[in-house]
């Protein structure tokens, strides 16, 4: 997963459509574009009544593209008066665009105005487009979008969290034959959540059958406007008895994380926690952060380090450890317990 990535270039057709040289498709863009998102991936996985009076419900996307589906999700989400708390939506992308190239693109898309405000948010945060997990906060962190940049069939097996709904909005099997073949569909039944749903413009037979061999019950509904039949899916209770199963939406009675260790990676953590509003207690036996190997002038480069794959606020996290012998309670978010001196 460290190879570099293979980027999608700002092409457009003789007609003006965002264009893939690759797959010799055009992209879904303009005013259908986004109805299409609407009918397709909301509409088809229940949304927004799904996400209503939730906690955290979590969207996974294969094929982020232009954005199209994330934008109108995000704002179904602002719309709505019974919105979950907190939205997470993951998309894993193979060919990402530079931030120059989706600017170019969303230049071109007159339909776009409608989510104007949005796309600017989300061109301003877009990451460097290099290999692993990249993840932006917008909504003061109410709406999380992980963008997963590498092959989907590397990337899915090394994913840690549980989906609630599935947008698969890849090229068509004619053109992109990979994205729709069983052993991905077996992938993500992996990932669902009791009674998760699914929705995509694809009706291919094949798809669907590897779609029910994975455990999703599949039906066909009419496609967007003029368009084929589209697939709907749902995974059901029953399948929910898996010996791994993926993580329930967490749920913790006390907000209180107890972190030892102040390095890189702990006040990381913290920081992150903080932010959700958490009450963090950070436990270190010096005087201040980052005393020890994590001071070196390297670690700050980040250069060793693989790319995460843990969608954290997805997944259910260890319990905290009380630290044996440990009565004081310092004040949050940052404490840092000086060590005993003799005389």
């Amino acid at each position: 997963m460290s190879r570099a990535l293979d980027l999608a270039e700002p092409v457009f057709s003789a007609s003006g459509s965002p264009y893939s040289p690759r797959y010799d498709e055009v992209y879904r863009d303009g005013a259908a574009g986004l109805q299409r998102a609407r009918h397709v991936f909301l509409a088809g996985t229940g949304l927004p009544q799904a996400w209503g009076g939730r906690d955290q419900f979590v969207i996974l996307e294969a094929g982020f593209g232009l954005g199209l589906n994330f934008l109108a999700t995000w704002q179904a989400w602002r719309d709505d008066p019974r919105r979950c708390r907190r939205l997470h939506f993951v998309s894993v992308e193979t060919h990402p665009f530079t931030s120059e190239g989706l600017a170019a693109v969303h230049a071109s898309l007159d339909a776009l105005a409608e989510f104007a405000p949005l796309a600017a948010e989300l061109r301003a945060a877009w990451p460097l487009a290099l290999p692993g997990l990249h993840r932006l906060e917008f909504e003061g962190g109410a709406v999380a979008l992980t963008l997963a940049f590498g092959d989907i069939d590397a990337v899915l097996p090394r994913l840690v969290l549980g989906a609630d709904a599935f947008y698969l909005d890849g090229f068509s099997p004619a053109r992109n034959p990979d994205m729709w073949q069983p052993q991905l569909m077996k992938r993500l039944a992996r990932l669902a959540r009791p009674e998760a749903t699914l929705a995509t413009h694809v009706a291919d037979s094949v798809f669907q059958r590897g779609l029910q061999a994975a455990g999703f019950a599949v039906s066909s509904v009419p496609g967007f406007g003029s368009e084929p039949p589209m697939t709907v899916a749902r995974f059901p209770v029953m399948r929910g008895t898996r010996r791994q199963p993926p993580p329930p939406a967490a749920a913790w009675p006390e907000r209180h994380a107890i972190v030892v260790g102040a390095g890189l990676a702990g006040c990381a953590v913290t920081e992150r926690l903080a932010a959700r509003g958490w009450r963090v207690t950070l436990f270190d036996a010096h005087d201040g952060p980052a005393q020890l190997t994590s001071a070196h002038r390297a670690a700050a480069s980040g250069g060793g380090h693989a790319p995460g794959w843990q969608a954290a606020a997805c997944c259910r996290p260890a319990p905290a450890r009380r630290t044996p012998g440990s009565s004081r309670r310092p004040s949050p978010p940052w404490a840092f317990p000086r060590r005993s001196r003799a005389g």
